[in-house]
C-alpha cells in the first residue's frame, strides 16, 4: 500500500484494536486472497465492516457475501454507504454477477459454505477474503460425531469418485402413490396430482420432493418479473405452498396454533 493510502484510511484503522487493524491492512495488502480467523465475539464483524470502509474510501468496489442473511444484515446495519450483499447462492443466481467485477470479495461464514457454492462469489473479484471459526461444524452437520460421513459424502460427490451403475439407475423416476382422498377433494391438487401424491406420501422413496417452480413446461410455476423489473415474484410457487399446507393439516388432522 502507498503512504497516501495509509493516510486516507487511518481514522477507520485506529478505532480498532491491534488484531484487528492488523487483520484489516493485510486484507487490503492481499493479492490474490486472505484469512481471518477468531471465535464469536472476537471482533470479526467489526474488522470486516472497518475492511468494507476503507476499501470504499481507497476507490475499490466489494461484495458482501456469506452462507445466511442474517450474517449479512449483521454487517449492513453498521454501514452507512450502500455495498452489494447477497448469500453466496445469491450470486450465482443474479445475472448481475455475469458482467460485473470487483475489487474484493468478502464471505462470511466461510466454514458453513460448501465449497462449490463459493466459487462464483469468489470468481468475480480480483481478491477474496475468507472470514470464519475453524471450530464451526462443516456445511448442514451440528453433530460431531456426523462430521466424518459428511466430509466422506462430499469427498465422493464433489471429487467425482461417485458415479451411477447405470444409465437405468442415474435416469429412475421416484414411483408415484396411490391417491390420497383428501387430494382428490382439493381442486388445486388435482392439478397437480404427481407432485402432491408424492408430498403426502408415507413411502420411504418419497422422502424428498423437487419441485421445480421456475418450470417452462408449466406456465403456473413460472417466475414473474414486477413493473419495475427489479422484484421477481412467483405466483403458482406461493400457492402451492399455501395449499400443501391446508392439505398436510386436513390429512394429519393438525390444527394451527
Amino acid at each position: 500500500m502507498r503512504k497516501e493510502d495509509i493516510s486516507i484510511i487511518s481514522e477507520v484503522v485506529k478505532q480498532l484494536n491491534g488484531d484487528q487493524a492488523r487483520a484489516v491492512v493485510k486484507c487490503l495488502m492481499a493479492k490474490d486472497f486472505a484469512v481471518i480467523e477468531g471465535f464469536p465475539g472476537s471482533g470479526k464483524t467489526s474488522a470486516l465492516v472497518a475492511l468494507v470502509r476503507c476499501s470504499l474510501l481507497l476507490g475499490r468496489t466489494v461484495l458482501v457475501t456469506s452462507h445466511t442473511h442474517s450474517a449479512i444484515d449483521n454487517l449492513l446495519v453498521k454501514l452507512v454507504k450502500p455495498v452489494v450483499a447477497c448469500t453466496c447462492l445469491g450470486v450465482a443466481r443474479n445475472t448481475l454477477f455475469s458482467y460485473r467485477h470487483f475489487s474484493m470479495t468478502l464471505v462470511d461464514e466461510a466454514s458453513l459454505v460448501l465449497e462449490p457454492t463459493t466459487i462464483p462469489a469468489v470468481a468475480a473479484a480480483d481478491v477474496f477474503v475468507l472470514v470464519g471459526d475453524h471450530r464451526q461444524l462443516t456445511p448442514l452437520v451440528r453433530s460431531q460425531q456426523l462430521r466424518p460421513i459428511a466430509e466422506l459424502s462430499s469427498t465422493l460427490f464433489y471429487d467425482s469418485k461417485l458415479r451411477c451403475a447405470n444409465n437405468g439407475v442415474a435416469e429412475a423416476c421416484l414411483p408415484v402413490v396411490a391417491q390420497n382422498p383428501a387430494v382428490a377433494a382439493d381442486h388445486f391438487f388435482s392439478r397437480h396430482l404427481s407432485i402432491c401424491e408424492l408430498c403426502v406420501s408415507n413411502a420411504l422413496t418419497d422422502t424428498i420432493v423437487f419441485v421445480d417452480t421456475k418450470s417452462r413446461e408449466n406456465s403456473s410455476f413460472c417466475a414473474t418479473f414486477g413493473d419495475s423489473g427489479v422484484e421477481v415474484y412467483n405466483v403458482g410457487e406461493a400457492e402451492f405452498v399455501v395449499n400443501l399446507c391446508e392439505l398436510f393439516i386436513k390429512v394429519t388432522s393438525l390444527t394451527l396454533c
